[in-house]
């Protein structure tokens, strides 16, 4: 053996497998039977974009989903096989007794009904009660052009407000690129 072989054992006694080189990876071999060198797939992350601090206050009485303003951020993938993974942290706060609602959108897409993910400021906590909000999404954006995600946010009941960052708190917005 020399410096960085692996000893393993195959189906007769102990077998060497040479060093691999710089940036490669241990893997099974596709018949499951000895391990082997090789480059890992998929699962790195290949870029984040970042908004930096949002101190931006947003209030809208809609009862139907807008965007918050200032909540959007674009990214490009590399590949069209890239997955991105979205987290959007934010204060929210209902003025009123009416339920509030947040969610993320690709363009014009409303990403959270679909998959179950809009949060739902309740009533009952009280009007005015502000609370720490995260929105964490896998998107399959299939596609190398720049595309834009951003919160959105409504009310229940007319007159009622969905606020964001009212408090002077900040948001933050961060996408990441995943290889496939």
């Amino acid at each position: 053996t020399t410096q960085g072989d692996v000893l393993y054992r195959d189906g007769s006694g102990e077998a060497r497998l040479a060093k691999g080189t710089a940036g490669q990876a241990l893997l099974m071999n596709s018949g499951a039977t000895a391990p082997e060198w090789g480059t890992a797939a998929g699962g790195k992350v290949l870029q984040v974009v970042s908004s930096g601090a949002i101190d931006q206050d947003y209030s809208s009485n809609a009862t139907s989903y807008t965007a918050v303003t200032s909540h959007s951020l674009a990214i490009t993938p590399s590949a069209t096989s890239s997955k991105v993974f979205m987290i959007f942290s934010f204060n929210a706060r209902s003025t009123g007794t009416a339920n509030t609602y947040y969610t993320l959108y690709k363009g014009s897409s409303n990403l959270g009904p679909a998959n179950g993910f809009t949060i739902l400021h309740d009533d009952n906590a009280g009007s005015d009660t502000e609370v720490q909000c995260t929105l964490q999404f896998l998107d399959s954006p299939n596609t190398t052009s720049a595309t834009t995600y951003a919160l959105y946010a409504k009310s229940a009941g007319s007159g009622d407000s969905a606020r964001v960052n009212n408090k002077s708190s900040d948001s933050v917005i961060t996408l990441m690129e995943i290889g496939a």
